[in-house]
Formats: structure tokens, sequence, C-alpha cells
């Protein structure tokens, strides 16, 4: 593969492993500062509401250097930990520092994620996206195994403040690597958005506009416009299943072991990641996803069967080993059936809409759980089985197994 994705793929790798440590940290020390799963919920929803609010932004991403945009977002989010530093050695920190900090991340993460999937396509060839997709996934794999063992190490040794002190490491090596790759300038835009409402070609690459990203979804990529209503349910529930997770093992096995679930389901991660950039994506695309699906929702109602730290871990890694299966068939999707010079806004289409109810569930995960864990979980599985049969067996979602259609 290209080096230059090799260069920036492994600063991103160390920069995900940082910002998982911190957030999964955070987590933990809030949910025991309060012992509130109202708090846990507020945090998981502030953490991924940016992605919402930030989407009439992201054309950003499609007018100018990519690589620049992640430069400036990690920047951006380094400095937000930095301000939590400096609160904690000042002052004594609150639970409301965390979720602020958590909102202001998540917004430089609104540019930074959508802007290194653009690039992606553009720094390998069309037959390694699938595997280059697949190398990405090891980041969260390898962050959910190492970030909640090696947090709760680091909250008994150093505090959160030790938690901070890694983030801050990992964005500097990010940045280094952003520094030293040089990525193509993003394609020009000529004839996107020419539709229903007369818009000249000139006048779309002046403004950039989301609102030409959802014309042109919906009048050229129709079945990604349904891809993107499946994943605006799946997230809904997945937030609800990782607010789940972590007061459940925190309830069962206390600080130092309310990663144990959450790392066996990083090393499930981290084994299918790897299979994944190995053997790239199964042909058949929707029929995968909607396997994973329906093993993730039978994984989810399993670790709940009995108040069982090993049957909640057994349960998390089983429904964790599709996580990256169901990713990477979304993202390679995308990058090829999505105009290269639209990635940008399209992705933050994707993340508004598809990602935007993350932040709804979470909130509703800490009501949910605080009646019944187990329930919850009930919900989830459900929930996710019956969304997997719908992709599998939507005729509208078919078109995707066909032959990519990107375009410049």
């Amino acid at each position: 593969m290209d080096r230059r994705f090799l260069t920036v793929w492994a600063g991103q790798l160390v920069s995900t492993l940082g910002t998982s440590i911190s957030s999964f940290g955070a987590a933990v020390w809030v949910f025991i500062e309060t012992d509130s799963l109202l708090w846990l919920s507020i945090l998981a929803a502030l953490a991924t509401l940016p992605s919402l609010l930030a989407a009439p932004l992201t054309g950003v991403i499609d007018r100018f250097d990519r690589r620049l945009i992640m430069i400036a977002a990690d920047a951006a989010a380094a400095l937000v930990t930095a301000a939590l530093v400096v609160v904690l050695l000042v002052a004594e920190l609150q639970p409301w520092h965390l979720a602020l900090g958590m909102f202001l991340a998540g917004f430089a993460s609104s540019f930074q994620q959508p802007a290194y999937e653009a690039a992606i396509a553009s720094l390998v060839d069309g037959d390694d996206l699938g595997r280059a997709n697949g190398l990405v996934q090891l980041g969260p794999s390898m962050a959910v195994v190492v970030a909640p063992g090696l947090a709760g190490l680091l909250l008994v040794w150093g505090g959160v403040g030790a938690i901070f002190a890694v983030d801050l490491i990992s964005f500097v090596v990010a940045l280094l690597a952003l520094v030293l790759a040089r990525f193509s300038a993003p394609p020009t835009d000529a004839g996107v958005g020419v539709g229903e409402d007369g818009d000249s070609p000139a006048a779309v690459n002046d403004t950039y506009r989301l609102q030409d990203a959802a014309r042109w979804v919906w009048n050229h990529a129709r079945p990604i416009a349904r891809l993107i209503g499946a994943m605006a349910i799946i997230n809904f529930f997945l937030a609800i299943f990782n607010v789940s997770v972590i007061a459940r093992g925190t309830i069962l096995g206390g600080e130092a072991g309310a990663g144990i679930a959450p790392t066996v389901g990083g090393v499930t991660m981290l084994g299918a990641s790897l299979v994944i950039a190995a053997r790239g994506i199964p042909q058949r695309r929707m029929q995968a996803l909607m396997l994973a699906l329906v093993a993730f929702g039978c994984a989810s109602m399993l670790a709940v069967a009995g108040p069982s730290l090993l049957l909640l871990s057994v349960g998390v890694g089983l429904a964790m080993i599709t996580a990256p299966v169901a990713q990477t068939i979304v993202t390679t999707t995308f990058q090829e059936q999505v105009k290269t010079s639209m990635q940008g806004r399209v992705f933050g289409l994707r993340n508004a809409v598809g990602r935007g109810t993350y932040p709804l569930g979470a909130l509703v995960a800490g009501p949910v759980a605080a009646r019944s864990i187990p329930g919850a979980f009930a919900v989830v599985g459900v929930a996710m089985v019956l969304t997997g049969l719908l992709v599998g067996l939507s005729a509208g979602l078919r078109p995707i197994d066909a032959a990519p259609s990107k375009s410049v």
C-alpha cells in the first residue's frame, strides 16, 4: 500500500488509542464519582452530538486540503485535553468539565473523521479500499483491547491526570504523522449538484452546501440513502448497548474490572479487523451486514443471561466481533459509490443522519438501564436482529452489491 497512507494510518492509530483511553477512563471516573447512570448517558451523548451540529459545515472538507483539516481538528482536540489538565492543576475537576471537554473534542472529530475517510480513497488504489479500511478498523479494535484495562490502571496509579497525559502524547504522534504526509488536493466539483433547483456548477462550487450532498444522494444514490437510514437505527441501539456495558461491567467488576468485558470485545474486534485487512470484505455485502447485525443482537441477549462478569464478557466479545465487519462494509461502500468530490459532504450527511441518533440513544440508555440493565440489553438484541433482517431482505439495498459506481 501507499507509504503516505501507512504513515497517516499509524499516526491515527496512536491517536485513536489515546482518545479511547481518555474517553473510557473519564466515563468510569464520572460514574464512580457520581454513581449516576444519567451522567454516564450525558457524557456519551455530548461526545457524539457534535457530529449532528457540525454537519452543515462539513463542506469545508471538500473545499480545502483534507490533510490541513485533519491537522487543525487534531490540534483543536489536543487543546481541549490541555485545558482539562489546566483545570485539574488549578481547581477541582467536576463532571461538567469532562462533559464540556468531550463535546468540544467531539466537534473537532466531526471534521477529522470524515476528512480521514475521504482522504483514504485518494491514498490507496480502488482494489485496496477494503483492506485499507480493515487496517483502519484496527484502531478502534486495538483501542477496545487496550483502553479499558489501561484506563483502569492509570486511574488507580495516577488518577484522571495520567489519562489526559497519555491522550496528549497520542495527539502529538498523530500530528507529526500528518505533517510528514502529503495528500493530493480534492477534485473539483464540476457538474455536481445540478438538479431540480437549477443551481449551476459554479454556484455549487462556491457554496459547498450540505443540501447539495443530500440532493445528490437522493437523486443518484438512493441505496446509499437507505443505508444511512439503517445506520440511524443501528446507532441508536448501539448507544444503549455501549452505556449499558460500562454500567454492567462496573457493577459486576468494580473499578478494576469495569474494562474486562470491553477488553474481550476488543480482542475479538482485533481478530476480525486483521482478517478483513488480509482478505477484504465479502462481495454480497448486504447479506454479510445482515448476518453481522443478527449475530450482534443474539450475543447482546446472551451477555445478560445471568449476573456474571464472565457471561457479560463472552456476550460482549461475540457481539463486538461483528463491528469491524459492519463498519468496513459501510465505509467501503460509501467510498466506492460516492463521487470523490462529494465525499466530505456526503460523509458529513451520513454522520449527521446515520450517527445523529447516537446521542439520543445515549440519553435514553440512562433511564432504561436504571430500570433494568438486562432489559436494556434485551431491547438492543431484539432491535438489532430485526434491523439485520430488514437490511438483508430490502430490495432497495440490493444494488449496493453491484459493481462500484463512483465517478470523479
